[in-house]
């Protein structure tokens, strides 16, 4: 992992623990609700088990697709914090009024990657218009769900 990618976690780990300590502070909660995007399960689960341990309030994680976490806060769920992978969603709430005032943070950002086997000489540039088809020449191709 690169020295910008652990910063980058670092970072990321930091705000979310002091927004969990905030959230927590201004209603005396005693558990923080995250409805996070399943994409974040693996970083999410794991500052949450640091700061219940170090902070003694609990934190619940809901993982799921950010549509569906959405939808589900546009319908009344109490989620107390949404980590999106999606804008697109972030605005949905923000168009119904179900966000806090001056909370959204684009915290994170990622990108399109092309995975090829370690003994590939392939070597292409994403763009529009790049010769995937040619490239997979007749092999599969996995892709996430186009639509999120």
């Amino acid at each position: 992992m690169t020295i910008a990618r652990r910063a980058g976690r670092l970072l990321a780990g930091l705000l979310l623990a002091s927004w969990i300590a905030a959230d927590a502070s201004r209603g005396g909660a005693e558990e923080v609700t995250i409805f996070a995007a399943a994409s974040t399960t693996n970083a999410v689960t794991d500052l949450a088990n640091a700061f219940e341990r170090r902070d003694s309030i609990g934190v619940r994680p809901v993982f799921a697709a950010s549509s569906t976490l959405a939808k589900q806060i546009a319908h009344g769920a109490p989620a107390d914090i949404f980590l999106s992978a999606s804008p697109a969603w972030m605005d949905y709430l923000a168009a119904r009024d179900r966000l806090a005032p001056g909370s959204r943070l684009e915290l994170l950002s990622n990108r399109l990657v092309l995975i090829a086997p370690l003994d590939s000489e392939l070597s292409l540039t994403i763009a529009p218009g790049f010769p995937l088809a040619e490239a997979l020449g007749g092999g599969r191709l996995a892709i996430g769900d186009p639509a999120h």
